[in-house]
């Protein structure tokens, strides 16, 4: 025979998706500027501007750096060879 205090949850479950987590600062700068759309195309565009940035740091440092300035081997102690 059955217990008599079985009870039953009446509610009805959830099935509603969960909110989605809010975008980050800069995410939301990107999409408000009217850069992108949504979340993934803003990250898109804060790719390609960390590319662009990293390039031009590295040819501005490439440009920028002083010329060796070494002995030529026109000066050089070391015997060269002119046939």
């Amino acid at each position: 025979m059955p217990p008599d205090n079985i009870q039953f949850n009446t509610e009805e479950p959830s099935y509603a998706r969960p909110a989605a987590p809010p975008v980050s600062f800069i995410t939301g700068l990107v999409i408000r500027a009217g850069l992108a759309k949504d979340e993934r195309g803003a990250k898109v565009v804060m790719l390609i501007v960390a590319v662009v940035a990293a390039a031009l740091a590295v040819s501005t440092s490439f440009f920028l750096m002083p010329q060796p300035t070494g002995p030529s081997a026109e000066d050089s102690t070391f015997p060269v060879y002119r046939p």
